[in-house]
């Protein structure tokens, strides 16, 4: 049974810029969702467009969410929905998901604050954590990777240093964008420099993080075909793991096509990131094959439960890609349901790209501390406790 559903804007800074080959980040905007259920019991969800990543506009969530909670009541209604849309079971509430996003395929960021919202209110209800309400056998922790961006190779030395002594065994770095304003700026965006500066800032994380340190690269989609893999033949030797979206993602067709063709020339296994955020796009990477990792932020793709049912789909494939929730550099409250997620998706615990907390300077709740390399599932019913977004603050009421 739904109330009401309330959402607030936020906006919080960056330590410092996060700079990709798809852009700057110096603040993180978005909405969080409420959704109250008729009994008072509430659930926390998260409605964030990151540019250049995917996503609606913006200026596109509020009436998108707006539109979802019509939608909601015509499905589920005031006092319930029919059997086969018990939103307060996993089963019921990704049909319910579902039908949603079908209906709203061009509002995905929106669809997921709606899906985390009615997640965690259905876990709470059931008094699980919302990793337990997705799975009875979900694990207690998630190992996750470190992340370096385009600086200067000595910046990125340290830091490579930095996270294996706190106990990380996978860092990604950030590779097709020309170095930020720290550790050795350039204002150098000739192709051949760029190049220049991602083989010595590889070439430096792989000497200080050792042999046995895994290091993935995520170009953001910076590179045509044909230079993406000219690029990984230059950056094999450092014994790369993966990388993440080498070409454009942006169109459900060429892009995807480009993807495969990387994958079949790349000496460096080949991931799809941002192209799984296209409506269309994730059934044609399995289908043809593109991809040997699939790289899942829900926040961008509609939700928990439209990556829960990806990686369903392509578990069932003969050589099935391996699934890696990430973030989209989301608050404490997005952070939580990928983490929820990480730990209810069934397989080995693979790293994921969960510890971006420390790039915002200030949040809206405090997650556990990544320890050795592994962050801890949140205990509480549903997103966990102490999650909820300050509640003195003004909500709107959009449904």
């Amino acid at each position: 049974m739904i109330g009401r559903i309330d959402c607030r804007p936020y906006r919080l800074p960056f330590r410092r810029p996060f700079v990709t080959s798809a852009g700057t980040h110096s603040v993180r905007e978005g909405y969080h969702v409420r959704v109250v259920g008729g009994d008072g019991r509430v659930g926390y969800g998260e409605a964030a467009p990151l540019p250049g990543h995917g996503g609606e506009a913006l200026a596109d969530v509020l009436p998108a969410l707006g539109a979802l909670a019509r939608d909601l009541r015509d499905l589920v209604g005031e006092g319930g929905g029919a059997p086969e849309i018990d939103q307060d079971r996993p089963e019921g509430w990704r049909r319910l998901m579902d039908r949603l996003r079908r209906r709203h395929a061009g509002a995905p960021c929106a669809c997921a604050g709606i899906d985390l919202a009615l997640a965690d209110l259905a876990a709470r209800r059931a008094g699980l954590s919302l990793a337990r309400w997705l799975s009875p056998r979900a694990r207690g922790s998630v190992s996750v990777n470190a992340v370096i961006g385009t600086v200067g190779p000595d910046v990125a030395a340290a830091r490579a240093r930095a996270a294996v002594a706190a106990g990380f065994t996978a860092i990604k770095v950030k590779v097709g964008a020309a170095v930020g304003g720290e550790g050795g700026a350039r204002g150098d965006h000739d192709g051949d420099a760029i190049a220049a500066a991602d083989v010595l800032r590889v070439a430096a994380v792989r000497q200080a993080a050792g042999p046995a340190v895994a290091i993935r690269l995520d170009a953001n989609g910076a590179w045509a075909p044909d230079r993406a893999v000219a690029m990984l033949r230059l950056l094999a030797p450092f014994g790369i793991a993966y990388v993440e979206q080498p070409v454009p993602g942006r169109d459900a067709g060429a892009d995807v096509d480009a993807l495969a063709h990387v994958r079949a020339a790349s000496p460096i296994p080949v991931a799809a990131d941002e192209i799984l955020a296209v409506p269309g796009a994730a059934e044609r990477v399995l289908a043809v094959g593109a991809a040997d990792v699939l790289v899942v932020k829900p926040a961008l793709m509609g939700g928990l439960a439209a990556a829960w049912d990806l990686a369903a789909r392509a578990a069932r494939l003969p050589r099935p890609p391996v699934v890696v929730v990430t973030t989209a550099l989301d608050s404490a409250v997005g952070r939580a349901g990928a983490l929820h997620l990480a730990a209810a998706l069934p397989g080995a615990d693979v790293a994921c790209g969960l510890a971006t907390g420390d790039l915002l300077a200030e949040d809206v709740a405090v997650l556990p501390a990544v320890e050795g390399g592994v962050l801890a599932v949140p205990r509480g019913p549903g997103l966990g406790a102490g999650l909820a977004p300050d509640a003195n603050d003004a909500w709107i009421t959009v449904g």
